[in-house]
Parts: C-alpha cells; sequence; structure tokens
C-alpha cells in the first residue's frame, strides 16, 4: 500500500506524463501490465498503478477490444 506522501508524488508524476504523452501512453502501459501479468488484473489496480480514473482504463480497454 502507499502512504500518503507516495500517493501525492504519484499522482502528480502520472498527471505530468498523461499530459505528455496523452492517450496512447496510457494504452501501451495497460497492454504491458496485461501482457506480463500473471492473472487476470482489475480495472481499479490498473487505475490505481497509474494514477487514473478508473473509467479511463474502462474506456481504454473498451477501444483495444474493437
Amino acid at each position: 500500500m502507499m502512504n500518503d506522501r507516495e500517493k501525492i508524488n504519484n499522482e502528480k508524476g502520472d498527471k505530468l506524463n498523461l499530459e505528455l504523452f496523452g492517450e496512447e501512453w496510457v494504452k501501451t502501459y495497460i497492454e504491458g501490465i496485461l501482457f506480463i501479468s500473471e492473472s487476470p488484473v482489475k480495472t481499479g489496480v490498473i487505475a490505481e498503478s497509474m494514477g487514473i480514473p478508473e473509467n479511463k482504463v474502462k474506456q481504454i480497454l473498451r477501444m483495444m477490444e474493437q
């Protein structure tokens, strides 16, 4: 589990990454997580690790399914 300080730093860094690299970066990150995971990964876990809303993860996963 992350402590409060790590969460704040993570949120700042991820927000910057999303602004710099955009949705394609998020898609690539999610693909990487799904590729290397040994078991199914919940969208909430992905969202928390990236510091983005879970709805954003679900939206990108729907796009990837098409």
